[in-house]
């Protein structure tokens, strides 16, 4: 009985205990809380850092944006309509992947500094012994759980060692422990900034670092990259941030910022952990090590704080020497070179035999193969030599996974930005992705932009993309929303989701930069999505503002802001279209734009409204004529793409501009020489262009008979027909077959319906091509209206001719005095038709540039009324103007 009653009185009074303190703890915890506070703030204020509850933890000392390198390019379209549009070539960041600041290193985190077992950790330390020695603080940060805990330790050591002499300052090599304990234990990177206790430890690694710099004791260099490791693993300059800029143009703001910082002077803790990185970097120029890991983390760790350092050379000059052939060395080595833009021809030379060796690559665990991967691809992408044949076998390698569910989401994501920058197809990644709700903002839009760079409209992804942007969209950013709309407008995305992302855009364009707006709006183009003009209207407005800021919007963000525009109505809005001249004119060296971009945006300077309305007239002398000139000046033919040089025959034939047609020619007839094949658009845009100038075509007849476009549409059909009869150029087995095309056209339009006549009526004058038409063809197409806006030119010459024989008829068709029903729709601007004299009243758009010679229409129409036996007059507007009707007189109009 004693002995339980014992153990029953007992364990009352442990419970009794026990409710005791939780009564304590309740009753003086929030004191206990107030007091820590204040003693941090204290110890905050005394180390010069203030950290404002308010203030974001990634704010820099100044404010600088740098956006990500989304470049996009443009592919174009037929001589009429365009049909495709700007394709970016990167994604949301140019030169990183969705991982950007983690190299293959950050999986393998225990080759930085070797841990205690904890099972070495004694059980029970006091706590104030611990932190009088190295060893000790040591042990207690390896047993640290997780970054809460490790905060709480290693301040406290840092804290007390101000505090009193008897606690000895915490070592640079417990500063590399804890920060590495930090970055492998790190969930929550906002948390560990906005503590009041971080930049204690910040300001406590700067001293130690200055310190050592005055006693002249160098850094161990496994101690310093360990710590440069650590800090990188933090990300405190993440380059993903919106507001963050390069480090490097940062070290001069810190140091003067640093050395008269006074208490209550807002310096920030990331700042001056930059400083700090910085100070290591410089004594590790003399980095003596020869153990390649640590050799390998630094390189890694530099590549993720983004500094290009004097440091670099040496170390990658040392590495080069060695033996270093493990997998983990070697895929910090290449991802530091990708990150960095660093060409090394040893360490890349040495890095693809090891790839290409199986027993090598066996070797490599599947996060090593993605950074590899991913490596391989921006080296490629910025260096200009594409490592295909190695980036296929580590791809291959990846493909061999059994399970990707492995993977985490930023190695998918990875993935698919390498294959995209690579440009290559790979039909075995769809199947392969199963979700992608657990990405991040800037894992999902390089997800986004890659698989957008190597699948087919309708792809199986296309819908798992799309639902995850119905549920992300209130979150995206300018940037988000810049790539993926881009992204979404190559892949062909549905029109309500294109409708939720321009509800995203809408009331915030201002907040974008010049090169986020023109990414989203080449999306919208490429998906002939017609915008709200409440959203144009905003565009303009942020066009107009900040078109003098060429930091803001350039070239390259015109060039998308004109094709985007296309489809909009441009009336009235003359602000806006002379603020896109101006960028442009301003243009000091368009030997750097890519013939991509020039070509684009001759082709909106023709098929836009800059060239025909508004205080922007077809003048031969005008600005937009000039600066067509001034670009075509600087077009290198040899290094156009096909669809380039579909742009330019199309800019050359709406522009009127004959003064480079033979260097377009020359370059055509090479391709067709060398066997290239065109697209049908590009075909169309050659030949039109060429039959509206009035150049011969006799080249392009072999070339149509070998490779005719059995694809060609019913209105490309008739373009391209009334082209060669402009250029008086005919093929019996040519005009069959496309005519057989043109006969299946229905809903036609006036204009299609117009050239159909006239192909019809000038193959049978001029080449004996009988091309009948069925009945049908009139029935089920739009007939050519004879409602016709005559100029005022006209009108006096009509007025005059009358005077002297009232007969003259304006605007009269001939087809009234033939039996070819085609000539209904070849009218003459003045007729005598008893005597079968016909006067044209040749205006501006009647003449090449220059205004002297007439373009191939305005010949062709002479020569074919010529052939029915008509006399055809011509009075052009500069003749008129200078001699009036003198004119009349000189032709022998005036007695008829």
């Amino acid at each position: 009985m004693y002995p339980n009653r014992y153990h029953n009185r007992s364990s009352m009074t442990l419970k009794s205990n026990k409710l005791l303190i939780i009564f304590i703890l309740v009753l003086f915890f929030p004191q206990l809380t107030s007091q820590f506070s204040q003693y941090s703030a204290q110890y905050g204020a005394q180390y010069g850092f203030i950290t404002p509850p308010s203030q974001r933890p990634f704010s820099r000392i100044i404010n600088a944006n740098a956006g990500s390198n989304a470049n996009t390019g443009s592919n174009a379209n037929t001589g009429s309509n365009a049909n495709t549009g700007s394709n970016a070539n990167t994604g949301s960041n140019a030169n990183t992947g969705s991982n950007a600041n983690t190299g293959s290193n950050a999986n393998t985190g225990s080759n930085a500094g070797k841990q205690t077992p904890s099972s070495r950790v004694p059980a029970r330390v006091p706590i104030d012994k611990s932190l009088q020695k190295s060893k000790m603080l040591n042990l207690h940060l390896t047993s640290a759980k997780n970054s809460t805990s490790l905060l709480s330790i290693f301040s406290t050591s840092v804290l007390r060692s101000t505090r009193r002499q008897s606690y000895q300052k915490p070592s640079l090599i417990n500063y590399s422990t804890y920060f590495q304990q930090t970055g492998r234990n790190l969930i929550d990177a906002e948390y560990v900034y906005k503590s009041p206790l971080f930049p204690v430890i910040v300001k406590g690694l700067y001293e130690c670092l200055k310190e050592q710099e005055e006693r002249g004791v160098p850094i161990a260099s496994r101690a310093g990259s360990s710590l440069l490791w650590g800090i990188a693993k933090l990300k405190p300059f993440d380059s993903s941030t919106e507001d963050s800029i390069p480090p490097s143009t940062l070290i001069a703001q810190i140091d003067s910022t640093l050395s008269t910082g006074t208490p209550g002077t807002w310096i920030e803790p990331t700042s001056a952990l930059l400083k700090c990185c910085y100070n290591l970097c410089l004594d590790l120029t003399t980095f003596t090590s020869s153990n390649c890991i640590e050799i390998s983390q630094t390189l890694n760790s530099l590549s993720t704080l983004k500094l290009r350092h004097p440091a670099t050379p040496s170390l990658l000059s040392t590495f080069s020497s060695l033996s270093c052939d493990k997998p983990q060395e070697v895929t910090n080595v290449l991802w530091s070179l990708s990150a960095l833009e660093i060409i090394d021809p040893l360490i890349l030379s040495k890095s693809m035999q090891h790839i290409n060796t199986p027993s090598w690559l066996s070797l490599l665990k599947p996060s090593e193969l993605i950074i590899t991967l991913y490596s391989l691809a921006s080296i490629s992408k910025f260096s200009g030599h594409k490592y295909s044949s190695e980036f296929s076998i580590i791809l291959s390698s990846i493909h061999k996974l059994k399970d990707w569910r492995i993977l985490k989401p930023y190695e998918i994501a990875n993935i698919a930005w390498s294959i995209g920058t690579m440009g290559l197809n790979d039909p075995l990644f769809s199947s392969r992705v199963s979700s992608v709700s657990r990405m991040g903002g800037l894992e999902f839009q390089n997800f986004v932009w890659g698989v957008s760079k190597f699948t087919g409209e309708g792809g199986r992804l296309n819908g798992i993309i799309e639902d995850e942007i119905y549920k992300r969209a209130g979150r995206l950013k300018p940037l988000g929303v810049s790539v993926i709309t881009s992204s979404l407008g190559r892949m062909g995305g549905s029109a309500e989701c294109f409708r939720v992302l321009e509800d995203r855009f809408r009331g915030n364009v201002k907040y974008y930069t010049g090169q986020y707006v023109s990414n989203t709006l080449s999306g919208f183009a490429n998906a002939k999505y017609e915008l709200d003009r409440e959203v144009v209207e905003e565009v303009e407005a942020v066009v107009i503002k900040n078109v003098g800021d060429r930091d803001w919007i350039g070239v390259r963000e015109i060039k998308d802001v004109m094709w985007a525009f296309l489809p909009t109505n441009m009336d009235g809005a003359e602000e806006f279209k002379n603020a896109i001249l101006g960028v442009l004119e301003s243009e000091t060296d368009w030997s750097k734009v890519s013939e991509e971009s020039k070509s684009m945006i001759l082709y909106c300077l023709a098929k836009g409204s800059y060239y025909t309305k508004g205080s922007i007239d077809q003048n031969p002398a005008s600005r937009v004529h000039a600066l067509s000139l001034l670009i075509l000046s600087h077009i290198s033919w040899e290094s156009c793409s096909s669809i380039d040089l579909g742009n330019l025959g199309y800019a050359l034939g709406t522009l009127q501009t004959s003064a480079y047609s033979t260097s377009f020619d020359s370059e055509v007839q090479r391709r067709i020489s060398l066997g290239e094949t065109f697209e049908t658009n590009v075909l169309h845009n050659i030949i039109w262009s060429r039959g509206t100038l009035g150049l011969p075509l006799n080249y392009i007849l072999p070339y149509l008979e070998a490779n005719f476009p059995s694809n060609i549409s019913p209105r490309e059909s008739a373009s391209i027909l009334w082209a060669l009869c402009v250029s008086n150029t005919y093929s019996v087995p040519i005009f069959s077959k496309f005519w057989n095309i043109l006969k299946t056209g229905r809903n036609l339009n006036p204009e299609t319906v117009n050239m159909a006549c006239q192909v019809q009526t000038s193959s049978f004058l001029e080449a004996g091509i009988d091309l009948p038409l069925p009945s049908s063809f009139w029935s089920d197409n739009e007939m050519p209206s004879e409602r016709l806006n005559i100029s005022q030119l006209q009108q006096n010459v009509t007025s005059c001719l009358k005077s002297s024989n009232p007969s003259w008829s304006s605007e009269y068709y001939v087809a009234r005095r033939s039996p070819l029903r085609g000539l209904r729709t070849l009218g003459v601007d003045v007729a005598l038709p008893s005597e079968m004299v016909g006067v044209e009243v040749q205006g501006p758009s009647h003449y090449l540039e220059g205004g002297k010679e007439f373009n191939g229409s305005t010949k062709w129409k002479k020569r074919v009324m010529e052939r029915m036996g008509w006399r055809v007059e011509e009075i052009g507007y500069r003749e008129w103007k200078e001699k009036g009707e003198d004119v009349l007189k000189e032709k022998g109009l005036d007695i008829l």
